[in-house]
Order: structure tokens, then C-alpha cells, then sequence
């Protein structure tokens, strides 16, 4: 459920049409860093604190890390883009789709609005 904010802004900053790809890795970071915290926690423990359960007198010292770990994204919050930002970014993807042309339809206008391919649409014919 944590992730949802980070996606939700995610959403509106990647480009148009690696929206898939760009998802993945970024789960895919996310799952995978999820997976290190225990093993990385216990060796932070193992080698520079040395908190055990029959000595919890350096416990404050893990917990201080945990917490300084935890906000230390707060420092990288000024690299979001801000709300004006993010209009720019989606109106120039807007424009860009607009003039892009699109080879993907039986519509013969669509096929030789600037497409180079060679396609065969429902009736047999080439369109160029």
C-alpha cells in the first residue's frame, strides 16, 4: 500500500508508451531492495553495533538507524517535479502524440499519413 503514492506520481511523469516497462523496473527495484532489508539490517547489526538479545544496551543505536534510514528520503524530495511541472510534461506528450503518425489502423489515412511500411489492410489491398 506504500508504494500506491510513489506509483500515482510515477504515473504522470514517465513518457508515453513505456508505461509497462517503466512499471516493471520500478516494482521490480522496489521488490528487490524490500528483499535485502532483513539481510542488510543483520549484517549492520553483526559488524558495527553488536546488539544481541542478551545485550540490548546498543539497541538505541539500530533504532536511530532505522529511523534516520526511514527519513532519509525526505532529503530527495526536492527532485519531484511540482504540479506546473508535471502539466508541462503531459501537455508536450500530448502535442507530440498528435503529431506523430499512427500505422496502426485499417483506415487507409491513418496507413499513409506518413508511414513508411507496406501493410495489407481487410480488402487486400497495399497501403503505402
Amino acid at each position: 500500500m506504500n508504494l500506491l503514492p510513489t506509483l500515482a506520481v510515477y504515473a504522470k511523469v514517465i513518457p508515453r508508451n513505456v508505461e509497462g516497462t517503466s512499471f516493471a523496473i520500478l516494482t521490480g527495484c522496489w521488490n528487490l531492495f524490500g528483499n535485502m532489508q532483513g539481510p542488510i539490517g543483520a549484517a549492520v547489526n553483526k559488524y558495527w553495533v553488536g546488539c544481541t538479545a542478551t545485550d540490548l544496551s546498543k539497541y538505541w543505536i539500530l533504532v536511530m538507524i532505522s529511523i534516520g534510514t526511514t527519513l532519509l528520503p525526505l532529503f530527495f524530495i526536492w527532485l519531484l517535479p511540482s504540479n506546473k511541472q508535471i502539466a508541462v510534461l503531459q501537455q508536450s506528450q500530448a502535442i507530440e502524440a498528435e503529431d506523430t503518425p499512427s500505422c496502426c489502423g485499417d483506415n487507409e489515412e491513418k496507413n499513409t499519413s506518413g508511414c513508411n511500411s507496406t501493410e495489407t489492410s481487410m480488402t487486400g489491398k497495399k497501403n503505402l
